[in-house]
């Protein structure tokens, strides 16, 4: 089965990030798919569970509308009101008589929400649902004038048909009077109850046991953050643990490229000292492709697709591309002899692997919620530019250098081997490296000391670009 309506993943961060910021504030809420017809409930409170009655295994296949709470005493207006704000996307405060799972009625001051995304685009609907039968009960004895008789004798028997019965026979004992609704005194002598005078059993434990989840005679739908979607062995869950390793470990792959590939190809030529460690890299990049073939994935309307022909064609028109060029096997090549890296400028070529980082902006998207997450990776990706900034600065001085005659003096570096007091030649790639990256940072953050400067043509038009790049 490709896909599940009303089951949402856990990693899918914008549903995530909602019912964490929710779920304290509004302890009896559903979240709803607005963009499935029927609108599903995806998400719903353990407090809506408890207030209504039903278990969230029949509550993950209703909509977010509640019909199962509806009643005798619900209002027909007030149910198109529901309906009319669903359909229209908009916001809607109301008073109304739901039912819980038992018959009780209760009066509920519903609060339905609709939640955009960054593209001002409805997605999810917030139904909150707060129990206000005290404060309506308290206003109904002062406004509501009624026989006290005929609503004592209808409490008793609610009382009786409603909480304690299960055959639901009404008393015939009592006497009606004339041109009394017994159903609507039957239903307020209840919400009487409810409202202070009943007085429930104590709780034993927090944690219940519902027992209609275990027997229900339909399937239950997996609990959100409690079950495994149902799928093949061989597909992977995208929320799963091994796969959440398995991103970090690509992720930290990622920065190795983004670091040892551009200073590879501006300062090591041959023999490189990275050689087993590129060649580890270039394998996990290739198994992360066939990984990418058996991952669940979230579609548009937010539902978990498992079916292994749908996820290989998401994956083959998302990053499929961009992770191909990553992984082609430069390394291996290089490693088996096949071609030579001062020939093939192979270290030009493998800088394709750096696509790759266009995956970090989604890390930067799921882990948008926590500062201290955020303000870290901004820091790695300013000094990644910074390092990379420094690369280009070193390979345009090393290429001046050897265009021009021996006697030519002119440039940052030549102005390094001068302030060490040695020839040119001798300038290790560790200072050279080190110098390059102090000036960069100190374009970038708008600093410049002026200790390290640019003297020629090409050194200028390169500082102005870094100042520009720092400014923004």
């Amino acid at each position: 089965m490709p896909a599940r309506k009303g089951l949402l993943a856990p990693q899918n961060t914008f549903l995530d990030t909602i019912a964490t910021r929710f779920d304290g504030t509004h302890s009896n809420f559903v979240l709803g798919n607005a963009q499935v017809n029927g609108y599903p409930i995806v998400y719903c409170s353990d407090g809506f569970v408890e207030l209504s009655g039903f278990s969230r295994a029949q509550i993950m296949q209703k909509g977010c509308a509640c019909r199962f709470l509806y009643g005798p005493e619900t209002k027909d207006e007030h149910k198109g009101m529901i309906e009319t704000s669903l359909d229209g996307k908009s916001e809607l405060k109301l008073e109304v008589i739901f039912y819980k799972k038992n018959g009780t009625p209760f009066w509920c001051l519903l609060d339905i929400v609709p939640i955009k995304n960054e593209k001002r685009e409805v997605v999810l609907f917030l139904a909150s649902h707060k129990d206000v039968t005290t404060a309506k009960m308290s206003e109904m004895s002062m406004s509501d004038e009624c026989d006290s008789a005929a609503l004592l004798g209808a409490r008793f028997r609610s009382a009786e048909t409603s909480l304690l019965a299960d055959d639901g026979a009404e008393d015939d004992s009592l006497e009606i009077p004339p041109g009394v609704n017994m159903g609507r005194r039957r239903s307020r002598a209840v919400l009487y109850q409810l409202s202070g005078h009943y007085k429930p059993e104590k709780m034993k434990t927090k944690i219940k046991l519902n027992s209609n989840l275990l027997h229900s005679s339909e399937a239950p739908l997996p609990e959100y953050k409690t079950q495994a979607l149902k799928k093949s062995r061989f597909i992977l869950s995208h929320y799963g643990m091994f796969k959440g390793c398995w991103d970090w470990m690509i992720l930290v792959a990622t920065f190795y490229v983004a670091i040892a590939v551009p200073y590879n190809a501006a300062f090591v030529k041959t023999d490189r000292l990275t050689m087993v460690s590129d060649v580890v890299v270039e394998a996990l990049f290739i198994v992360d492709i066939l990984v990418n073939f058996r991952t669940t994935y979230v579609s548009r309307k937010g539902e978990v697709v498992s079916d292994s022909k749908s996820i290989a064609l998401n994956y083959l028109r998302s990053w499929f591309i961009v992770d191909l060029l990553a992984a082609l096997p430069f390394d291996h090549l290089y490693a088996s002899n096949v071609i030579s890296g001062e020939e093939s400028h192979i270290h030009l070529v493998k800088l394709t692997r750096l696509l790759r980082l266009a995956r970090l902006l989604q890390k930067m998207d799921r882990y948008s919620q926590y500062t201290a997450m955020i303000l870290t990776l901004l820091m790695l990706c300013f000094s990644l530019v910074a390092h990379w900034l420094a690369c280009v600065w070193f390979v345009i001085a090393e290429k001046e250098r050897l265009i021009n005659d021996a006697d030519w003096d002119i440039g940052w570096i030549h102005t390094l081997a001068e302030r060490l007091k040695i020839p040119v030649s001798n300038v290790t790639h560790g200072e050279a490296y080190i110098t390059a990256l102090y000036f960069t940072f100190t374009s970038l953050t708008s600093v410049g000391f002026g200790n390290v400067s640019a003297t020629t043509l090409s050194e200028k038009i390169f500082s102005i670009i870094m100042m520009l790049i720092g400014g923004k």
